[in-house]
């Protein structure tokens, strides 16, 4: 999508799920709420443990979530996009950052303070409650979703068992080279 004023959120708003339904008024007023934040490919957007002031919406591209491990290495743990929302959790909760999140591709973010997002519940905006349902039914889709994984996991206990050797020597070879971690059994000359 193509604006004039790429700092204008309402053509990126009048696209997404997330605000249809709304007058012209009360998109106005979301507009207020909302900057336009740009990430070049590669760009890190929010690091994981980081404070949370804000949340996103994504408007264009994708997003790579990331959890990060022991030996400054990055396990990704999926792939976000168009529509979706990134660090809602701490909107509700208060708390920190829970993944690290860097641009796949160009991204255009809608972000909104947290700040603001609870002026506007105070103020029983719909949007806020709106918001609050599509973040409730986000939460429960990946609570779903992470159930079948578990089920998945019991469902086979020896594969699963195997899989998760795997993984470990995996990431216990990338923490030995970066020379990150010391065994306690390691002899202190």
């Amino acid at each position: 999508m193509q604006t004039n004023d790429p700092s204008n959120p309402i053509p990126w708003m009048n696209e997404l799920a997330v605000f249809h339904g709304f007058s012209e008024a009360e998109m106005g007023t979301l507009a207020t709420a909302f900057s336009v934040r740009l990430a070049r490919k590669d760009e890190i957007i929010c690091k994981e443990g980081a404070p949370a002031p804000s949340f996103f919406i994504i408007a264009n591209g994708k997003v790579g979530v990331f959890k990060e491990l022991p030996g400054a290495t990055r396990q990704r743990v999926g792939t976000m996009r168009r529509n979706q929302m990134l660090g809602q959790i701490p909107i509700i909760d208060g708390g920190r950052r829970h993944a690290t999140m860097m641009a796949e591709t160009d991204v255009v973010l809608l972000e909104c303070q947290r700040d603001i997002f609870e002026r506007l519940f105070q103020a029983n905006n719909p949007f806020a409650y709106k918001l609050l349902d599509f973040v409730v039914c986000d939460v429960s889709q990946r609570l779903r979703e992470a159930n079948t994984a578990l089920e998945d996991l019991l469902a086979n206990p020896g594969q699963s068992l195997t899989n998760l050797y795997d993984r470990f020597l995996e990431v216990g070879k990338k923490v030995h080279e970066s020379g990150s971690f010391e065994s306690p059994y390691q002899r202190r000359g």
